[in-house]
């Protein structure tokens, strides 16, 4: 589900939730979703960033 989403010029930068995972993504703009709305997504591992918890 998205929980909110940001104009960022030519992409869309979203907080998904799936879960009790928050998710961060980005988009084209041109396939803007808006908050409450339910998406799929699809998740290549070459496409993935991994990044350290933090403190």
């Amino acid at each position: 589900r998205v929980r909110s989403a940001s104009y960022g010029g030519t992409q869309m930068r979203y907080r998904l939730q799936a879960g009790a995972t928050e998710l961060h993504a980005a988009a084209p703009a041109m396939h803007a979703h808006a908050p409450g709305n339910e998406v799929t997504l699809a998740l290549p591992p070459e496409r993935l960033w991994i990044l350290p918890v933090e403190q």
